[in-house]
């Protein structure tokens, strides 16, 4: 989804989708209109050994949106990845909202971590980012057990459980 682009997903499924190289889910980069509503994301993974902080593997990228991206009441489970995040990336993403969401391994001892920054979330670059009413459940990472932010980026959270995340 590129520029000037509008995605609304509805009640869909994501499941035991596979990247070569670099995003598992997909890739949201200056659109106009991204709404995830009740979807499930599940078993996604990246099979790319790049491990460069900011250009290695994640499951869904927004990038370069000035207009709200909202996922609401979404879960993502057991999405994997070498390096970064297997999760959501997030580089100058100036709205994001996330709500009522839950973010969860269901087999953290299984994950390689010294290259994943950010267990379920990773926000650079002027990034901002609210979440509410969301959990994260047994991320690990190197860095950042379930979020990891760096670079002007501004981070809300509100009513959120975090629990058994490592890093």
């Amino acid at each position: 989804m590129a520029s000037g682009s509008i995605i609304i997903a509805q009640t869909c499924e994501f499941i035991n989708n596979q990247a070569l190289y670099h995003v598992s889910i997909g890739q949201v980069i200056e659109s106009i209109k991204a709404e995830f509503s009740s979807c499930k994301f599940i078993r996604n993974r990246v099979l790319s050994q790049n491990i460069h902080l900011n250009e290695g593997s994640m499951g869904l990228e927004i990038q370069s949106t000035t207009e709200p991206v909202k996922i609401t009441s979404c879960e993502f489970t057991d999405n994997t990845a070498l390096g970064v995040t297997a999760y959501i990336y997030m580089n100058r993403a100036l709205s994001v909202l996330i709500e009522d969401s839950i973010f969860k391994n269901t087999m953290p001892s299984q994950i390689m971590t010294s290259h994943i920054f950010g267990g379920f979330m990773h926000a650079v670059q002027d990034s901002n980012v609210t979440v509410r009413r969301t959990q994260f459940v047994n991320g690990r990472a190197h860095s950042g057990g379930a979020i990891f932010i760096l670079g002007s980026t501004t981070l809300l959270l509100e009513q959120c459980e975090a629990r058994n995340n490592i890093a």
